[in-house]
C-alpha cells in the first residue's frame, strides 16, 4: 500500500507491506518500522494530509 503524505512543506509517499511502513522519502526516514495507524495518528497529530492507495508499489518504486 502507498501513503500519500502532503504537508505545506512537502508531498511524499511512504510504502507499506503487510501493515508497516518498509519505504520511506528521505524527509520521512524515521517513520520506516511503524505501523499504518501510527503513521495516520501522526499525520493528522501534525495537520498533514493523507490518503492511501492500494496501487501498484512498483510504479512508486520506479519513480524513487
Amino acid at each position: 500500500m502507498l501513503i500519500r503524505i502532503e504537508s505545506p512543506y512537502f508531498v511524499v509517499g511512504v510504502v507499506t507491506e503487510m501493515g508497516v511502513v518498509k519505504r520511506a522519502a528521505p524527509i520521512v526516514k524515521y517513520m520506516i518500522g511503524w505501523k499504518i495507524y501510527k503513521v495516520i495518528d501522526y499525520c493528522k497529530y501534525k495537520l498533514w494530509e493523507h490518503k492511501e492507495s492500494n496501487e501498484n508499489t512498483e510504479t512508486f518504486y520506479e519513480m524513487v
